[in-house]
C-alpha cells in the first residue's frame, strides 16, 4: 500500500490505483481495519472443549453437599473414637516407655546413648568390640 503524492493523491494498491485523498485514506483505513479483524480472528485461542471422564462423574462433583446426619455421625464417632488424642506410638518410643531405667533393649540394636535423640552419631560403631565389651562390662 503506498500513498503517491503528487496534484493529485492516489493510492497504489496490488497495481490498482485509486483516485483521490480522501478516498485512498478510507480505502486504506478499511483495509487496515479488516486486515486487523483477521489477524484477531487467526490468534484466537482454540476452544476449549467440556468433556466429562468417569473420574470426573464419579468423584469431581462439586454440588455434593453432606448431610447434616453424616456429619452428626462423624462428630460422635470422633468424640467416641479420639483418633488423634495422643501422640504417635512406633515401636522405638514403645520400648523407650516400656523400660524406663534409661536403656533400650532391642534385641540385635546397638543401645543409643541418648534416649532424645536416638539417631544422633555413636562412636561405639568406630570402636573395637573389646573397647565396648570392656565398657558395657563395667
Amino acid at each position: 500500500h503506498r500513498l503517491i503524492s503528487g496534484t493529485a493523491a492516489v493510492l497504489k494498491i496490488d497495481g490498482r490505483v485509486f483516485p483521490g485523498e480522501r478516498r485512498a485514506l478510507l480505502l486504506q483505513k478499511l483495509y487496515d481495519e479488516a486486515a486487523d479483524e483477521i489477524m484477531r480472528e487467526r490468534n484466537e485461542p482454540p476452544p476449549t472443549e467440556e468433556y466429562c471422564t468417569e473420574y470426573d462423574g464419579n468423584y469431581n462433583r462439586t454440588e455434593i453437599t453432606k448431610s447434616e446426619k453424616e456429619e452428626e455421625t462423624t462428630r460422635e464417632l470422633s468424640e467416641k473414637y479420639p483418633l488423634y488424642a495422643s501422640p504417635v506410638t512406633s515401636y522405638w518410643s514403645f520400648k523407650v516407655d516400656q523400660n524406663q531405667r534409661g536403656s533400650i533393649c532391642i534385641p540385635g540394636l546397638t543401645t543409643a546413648v541418648d534416649l532424645k535423640n536416638p539417631f544422633k552419631r555413636y562412636s561405639g560403631f568406630t570402636k573395637p568390640i573389646s573397647e565396648v565389651l570392656d565398657e558395657s562390662s563395667q
